[in-house]
């Protein structure tokens, strides 16, 4: 899908969690040629569509010619309706998509398809994590260990809360 002619690239990033680094896609997107100012990054879950860097990443992707470009197709979300519903946004503004890591022409059938089929499996392994998640939790209750964020509000907080709130 590499054009020699010069194009607009739009780039977004994302990570899920502040413990992860988008310096690898960043990195990426800029030796691909899009430029710093133009590459929008998020640090959310790729299952909500309100991510406010994609919104502004598609926001600026309006012409016909331009490119939007992700490191992999997962960092562009990870249900397959908000792939495809993305993708159809692009394809109805006659932008072209760019999956580094997967090297995707979505011009054809072929390359629709399989862009389909890739959907599929990250939203399958949003769905692996997320039981995986679960039955460690669950396991955790099982044994009586704790789980989840620590307890801020203790019994005298609430008590005080209570009163606070009834006066």
């Amino acid at each position: 899908m590499y054009s020699e002619k010069t194009v607009r690239k739009v780039g977004y990033a994302r990570i899920s969690t502040v413990d992860q680094n988008l310096d690898m896609q960043m990195d990426a997107l800029k030796r691909y040629g899009v430029a710093p100012s133009l590459i929008f990054t998020d640090t959310l879950s790729g299952a909500r569509n309100d991510r406010p860097g994609l919104v502004r990443a598609l926001r600026m992707a309006q012409y016909d010619g331009m490119e939007f470009v992700v490191w992999k197709l997962d960092r562009l979300g990870r249900t397959l309706s908000g792939i495809l519903q993305i993708m159809e946004l692009l394809e109805g503004r006659g932008i072209a998509f760019v999956s580094l890591t997967e090297r995707l022409d979505t011009g054809g059938a072929m390359g629709k398809a399989m862009l389909r089929l890739m959907a599929i499996f990250a939203e399958m392994e949003r769905d692996l994590i997320r039981e995986r998640t679960m039955a460690g939790m669950k396991r955790a209750r099982e044994r009586g260990d704790p789980h989840g964020r620590p307890r801020v509000m203790t019994d005298e907080r609430v008590m005080e809360a209570v009163a606070l709130l009834a006066s």
